[in-house]
């Protein structure tokens, strides 16, 4: 029987209602309870990261995560943040990991760097920080949503950093082509045209290595690059349908670059909290509304096997 494995989760998202709500009368905070209940998605993300701010917090989320997915295998990410000015930044990773250890056949690990908050020199820490957990940190994600913000890992550094992770022991989760914006055309450019060069002149297959998360919004060239190596995408169903670039009555955006049953497809919930889904929910709509096979997903996990 195939394992179902969910590759493309955040913690931060993906925490149950009820453990946000528990946090919450902890801290005694009525209007956090209440504001749960209620909250647009850029106010529940607000929300969890007031609530989730203590390195205890963060390994009861990661175990609670685990805990409660219906998949058999998840790849959880997480962006390392201070807790305060004299906290250091490996502490959250650090409660991160534990919970991680609690169920370490079940679960592992990526860190996050946000295009909008970190620079090259701080993106550059958080790998030296994964790299120090090898057993239970398996790869690196580059991520960040911010249509009107201004991108601080970008051009040449985000190349430094693509080839930095590239030439490690972990592995390269990248959001592209997630908003239809030349900013994301841009930097969709730089991080295929590295991962190109670099699998063109190692000569390595690109899976348990690379994966594309999203892919929604692409050039020909990017096609092309994605197409060669048969780069996995990681596809969320319910995240793709709320920002509209799924249509009910259309095929999705991937199926321009995939179309054969057997592509290298990787289903995702993305954020389990704030799109109200779950693994089993968003494979049984992949699978009614896309051509893909999807029963080899767990061969692009970045571990062996689970």
């Amino acid at each position: 029987m195939n394992k179902h494995c969910d590759l493309h989760l955040h913690l931060s998202g993906s925490i149950s209602k009820e453990l946000l709500i528990e946090f919450a009368k902890s801290d005694d905070n009525k209007k956090a309870i209440d504001d749960i209940e209620t909250a647009d998605v850029l106010k529940m993300f607000k929300i969890i990261h007031d609530l989730t701010n203590s390195p205890e917090r963060i390994e009861a989320s990661t175990e609670n995560v685990i805990n409660t997915s219906t998949a058999d295998y998840l790849e959880i990410r997480t962006t390392p943040r201070y807790f305060s000015s004299t906290t250091p930044l490996r502490h959250s990773v650090g409660a991160f990991v534990a919970g991680l250890k609690k169920h370490p056949k079940k679960a592992k690990g990526l860190l996050s760097i946000n295009r909008y908050m970190h620079d090259v020199k701080s993106a550059q820490k958080i790998i030296e920080i994964a790299l120090e957990f090898p057993d239970h940190i398996v790869g690196i994600d580059i991520s960040g949503i911010n249509p009107e913000g201004i991108r601080i890992l970008q051009g040449d550094d985000l190349k430094q950093i693509v080839e930095t992770i590239l030439n490690s022991s972990l592995g390269l989760a990248i959001h592209i082509g997630e908003l239809n914006l030349e900013k994301d055309s841009i930097d969709s450019t730089i991080a295929l045209n590295a991962i190109d060069q670099w699998l063109d002149q190692n000569q390595i297959d690109c899976f348990g290595k690379i994966r594309l998360g999203h892919a929604l919004f692409l050039e020909e060239d990017h096609k092309r690059i994605i197409r060669k190596h048969r780069l996995p995408i990681e596809i969320c169903p319910s995240c793709h349908r709320y920002l509209g670039a799924w249509n009910k009555s259309e095929g999705h955006p991937v199926q321009q670059v995939y179309s054969d049953k057997d592509s290298p497809i990787v289903i995702g919930t993305d954020d389990t909290l704030i799109f109200s889904t779950n693994f089993q929910r968003e494979l049984a709509l992949a699978r009614k509304e896309l051509p893909y096979s999807l029963e080899n997903q767990c061969n692009y996990r970045f571990t062996h096997n689970p």
